[in-house]
């Protein structure tokens, strides 16, 4: 049994309500149509760099992939000569075995790095630059030690100017001739010591090139470094030891002044006779002392 409220979807005691749907008024739709659109706008606006950045990116990356693998597979670009510099001990064709590069090689897939390691392994080298001359040339300068001295450290090494010890002397193939010999320093020491002994031997060598700036004095031969009586000069023909003991510059070139007066004043017979002679004031500073053969 139905009851009329009931017909009518009342609930009993209170009022029966409509039962339809609330709609917008057209113009409210049609301006969250608009601002939805523009919001959308406004995103795609801010978003346009960003998209052409990664698109360009893409470009770029694919790209540099595709050129990559043209240049390092084209024979283009194979090596077809090894240009070399600055060599004056060293051949070219030796330089060129020590670059480990060979012939054919794609000039891009070399490591200029590992072949300038590859240079300044070897002795005679003290530097090396490597660089690429397009389509197919490598080019290689190097800049070789340029040997002053023999110095003995337990065998018989060749030293640069900068008293750098680089390698041992071959001297059955001729190096050290017409060089200096610098003796008294140990091997022990140049180990322990690298940086002391390195300008002892640079000490030497302006000793050297001090005495050599007169023409007139006896070849020298020998500079003997004493830990007491400190430089000691040999020449080359009659092992005359010239004392010049320690100083600066300016005293050891008094004293080589003093022996170039004291080696006019002696004769030929006398000269041939000298064992050795002191200049480093050891016995009286204002003296030079002069040792003749068979006199004690």
């Amino acid at each position: 049994m139905t009851f009329p409220h009931q017909r009518l979807g009342q609930v009993p005691g209170r009022r029966g309500r409509r039962n339809r749907r609330r709609t917008d008024p057209p113009w409210r739709r049609l301006s969250e149509l608009v601002g939805s659109a523009t919001r959308a706008g406004n995103w795609a606006r801010r978003s346009l760099p960003v998209f052409i950045i990664a698109g360009a990116t893409v470009v770029l990356v694919a790209g540099s992939c595709l050129g990559y693998r043209l240049l390092t597979t084209s024979p283009r670009f194979s090596v077809r000569s090894i240009e070399v510099l600055g060599n004056r001990v060293l051949s070219d064709e030796q330089v060129r075995a020590l670059a480990q590069v060979a012939p054919g090689d794609n000039i891009f897939r070399i490591e200029l790095g590992d072949v300038i390691q590859a240079l300044e392994r070897t002795p005679w080298i003290a530097r090396a630059e490597v660089s690429r001359a397009l389509p197919a040339t490598l080019v290689v300068e190097i800049e070789e030690h340029q040997p002053r001295a023999l110095v003995e450290l337990g065998g018989l090494y060749l030293a640069d100017a900068s008293g750098q010890v680089f390698k041992r002397a071959a001297i059955e193939r001729g190096e050290g001739e017409q060089l200096t010999l610098i003796t008294g320093l140990s091997r022990e020491d140049y180990i322990e010591r690298p940086g002391q002994v390195e300008k002892a031997i640079r000490d030497a060598l302006a000793v050297a090139t001090l005495y050599s700036a007169h023409p007139t004095r006896p070849r020298l031969g020998e500079i003997h470094i004493h830990p007491r009586h400190g430089t000691i000069l040999l020449t080359y023909e009659s092992a005359l030891a010239l004392r010049l003991g320690h100083g600066e510059k300016a005293v050891l070139d008094r004293r080589l002044r003093a022996f170039d007066t004291i080696w006019r004043a002696l004769t030929p017979g006398e000269r041939r006779r000298t064992r050795a002679i002191y200049a480093d004031g050891s016995n009286r500073p204002d003296r030079v002392t002069v040792a003749f053969e068979g006199i004690e």
